[in-house]
């Protein structure tokens, strides 16, 4: 992937999920799926009940970087809210927006924590809005722990399907749809 793609596909994460926070929400967890260094889609997980539920359904996001026969994927999630829908202690204590990019058998975890600070009023659901103050990056990390969901999602992520369907990419989808899933293809 080139460092134009990169820079874009972090920035337009970074803004996603600042947009959610002001209407007291945050970013889903969200896997972009690369082969031949082409973007072949993108999900992003529906919603889900808190634990084995949670990291049953990141894991399952594998679906469509496996269709797509993905050599690379760019994984993206908030630190606090993973730990809190997969029920388990985070592994970082800062809230951070988190953006994995991995090929088979490595990966390398980019880390741009913030501060959040509470905005006045409700949203129209009741909720309350936040802003971030973005933080200074933390340095990029070869081989970093990950949460159990996310090395799921890896582990399965560049395991092929193993039919002989020219549409299985299209098919992946309409399933990951039909459970919920958002999902955009680019081929």
């Amino acid at each position: 992937m080139d460092g134009q793609l990169w820079d874009g596909i972090v920035q337009s994460i970074k803004t996603g999920h600042v947009e959610m926070m002001k209407h007291g929400l945050v970013m889903k967890p969200q896997l972009f799926a690369f082969a031949g260094g082409r973007l072949h889609g993108f999900v992003q997980l529906w919603p889900v009940s808190r634990g084995m539920d949670a990291a049953k359904g990141i894991a399952e996001m594998s679906g469509l970087a496996s269709a797509a026969g993905a050599d690379e994927v760019v994984v993206a999630w908030e630190t606090q809210d993973i730990a809190i829908a997969c029920d388990l202690p985070p592994l970082r204590p800062k809230p951070a927006v988190n953006i994995l990019w991995a090929a088979r058998g490595r990966h390398l975890l980019y880390r741009f924590p913030y501060q959040e600070q509470q905005m006045q009023g409700r949203t129209e659901h009741g909720l309350i809005p936040v802003a971030a103050r973005w933080l200074a990056p933390e340095p990029a990390v070869r081989g970093a722990e990950l949460e159990p969901a996310i090395a799921a999602l890896l582990e399965f992520s560049f395991q092929p399907f193993d039919y002989d369907d020219p549409d299985i990419l299209s098919h992946a989808a309409v399933y990951l749809e039909s459970q919920g899933y958002a999902v955009s293809l680019t081929i």
